[in-house]
């Protein structure tokens, strides 16, 4: 048999043998040409492999960028623990920094959040290129995400002002990626500039709906639930600048809020008479704020 020498001629060989005639021949002699879920054929467990390679290859690279940090974090628990940091501490960190890198796949992986914490407030450039990759790996190879990542990373984390991530770290970041993507806003050739303005762009809004659910749960809201609540708004205030969503989205849901909705009234009215209930303070408010804004469009209340 001759040998396979590359995924090309691997594809080949299983595209012929996943033809219906060979797999039924091969399934009457007990041989299962799939995952072991028989969920997949044998080509899509072969090119998802190949990802995953790629991917782990390309989270390496991140990880080694990441290595600085990983020293810090060493340092940092020597010195809680009294130990004096020395030179010696310092190559030994430097090695161990070297083995993170090469676990990180798999941590990353399997622990995503915890991985992203280790880094600090801005997280991981890796946890932004598993996302990137993900989205795209139809398009472009994991080492093109690890390129797009890194530059987003360093424009929104490293250059950028920190409030217009809102407090959104690299994973979060890498999750709002794969929802603008899965809606357009984000297409599969959009560079590395404009995929981190799109993204500080849309983390104003999603950071207001973020807080408006919490606010109403006991638990932090998922990127998913926090993206079925966006698509809930009307389109037409969707066409408003990213900012001024915000604020409408922020102050709809202060109305919402009992404490909120009398300090807003007070100063919307400059008083109001007693023995209002809740909903006849909303309604006053907004008529307030319809009438006197000067055009400004109504305001909107989530939850």
């Amino acid at each position: 048999m001759p040998r396979i020498s590359d995924k090309s001629n691997a594809e080949q060989l299983w595209s012929a043998l996943v033809e219906p005639a060979v797999k039924s021949w091969l399934s009457d002699r007990g041989f299962v040409m799939g995952d072991f879920h028989g969920q997949r054929n044998m080509l899509d467990v072969l090119k998802d492999d190949a990802f995953k390679k790629e991917l782990d290859t390309a989270i390496r690279g991140s990880a080694q960028a990441d290595r600085p940090t990983y020293e810090k974090l060493l340092k940092g628990m020597a010195t809680l623990g009294g130990v004096k940091w020395t030179a010696h501490h310092d190559q030994m960190a430097k090695s161990v920094s070297g083995d993170i890198a090469e676990i990180a796949p798999y941590v990353q992986r399997w622990a995503p959040d915890v991985w992203d914490q280790l880094h600090g407030s801005k997280g991981s450039v890796s946890s932004l290129t598993a996302a990137i990759a993900e989205a795209n790996r139809n398009t472009f190879s994991p080492v093109d995400a690890h390129a797009h990542a890194t530059a987003i990373f360093d424009t929104l984390y490293n250059k950028g002002d920190h409030m217009t991530t809102r407090g959104f770290s690299a994973r979060e970041m890498g999750e709002m990626y794969r929802h603008l993507a899965r809606r357009g806003a984000i297409g599969a050739g959009t560079d590395a500039k404009t995929i981190a303005r799109r993204l500080q762009e849309h983390a104003a809004p999603v950071s207001a709906i973020r807080d408006s659910l919490n606010f109403q749960r006991q638990s932090p809201a998922s990127m998913d639930e926090i993206f079925d609540a966006f698509d809930a708004i009307p389109t037409e205030q969707k066409a408003l600048p990213t900012q001024d969503l915000e604020t409408q989205l922020r102050s709809g849901d202060l109305l919402n809020r009992q404490g909120g909705l009398f300090s807003a009234a007070v100063k919307s009215t400059g008083g109001l008479p007693p023995g209002l209930d809740l909903q006849q303070l909303e309604q006053k408010v907004l008529r307030a704020v319809q009438n006197g804004g000067g055009g400004r469009p109504k305001m909107v209340a989530l939850g």
